[in-house]
């Protein structure tokens, strides 16, 4: 409430201190590139690229679509926290599999039905 005061950055890491990714000896000599984008566009890049993003300092919501795409059939190799694996209660060592991460290719035979009703548009597209 606002008797509390002002919000408090919690870390969702669970880590003492956030990972210094450019320490790490194994991107040392990667040449960094920096590339700025215009609010409200779409960038895409493969989930390992060294990325981030300034703080959102606005009072709308920035919305994040992430999507991963890996060959169906591979066992989780270590316990760091990802969501759908962990929603979805995957152990290390069991198939990487569940709702959060669906098998597109082949196109499995019972496809589910498209949702009859769309949510509202928003973004800066719509403004």
């Amino acid at each position: 409430s606002q008797e509390l005061g002002r919000l408090q950055v919690v870390d969702i890491t669970h880590s003492t201190e956030p990972f210094d990714i450019l320490a790490d000896p194994r991107v040392a000599d990667i040449q960094l590139e920096s590339v700025e984008v215009k609010a409200g566009s779409i960038i895409w890049h493969d989930g390992f690229t060294i990325h981030r993003a300034h703080a959102n300092q606005t009072a709308q919501t920035r919305r994040v679509f992430t999507v991963v795409y890996l060959a169906a059939g591979y066992p989780r190799a270590n316990s760091w926290p990802v969501f759908p694996l962990d929603r979805a209660g995957v152990a290390v060592g069991a198939l990487m599999q569940g709702e959060g991460m669906p098998v597109v290719w082949p196109p499995p035979e019972d496809l589910p039905v498209a949702p009859s009703r769309r949510g509202q548009d928003q973004g800066p597209q719509h403004d």
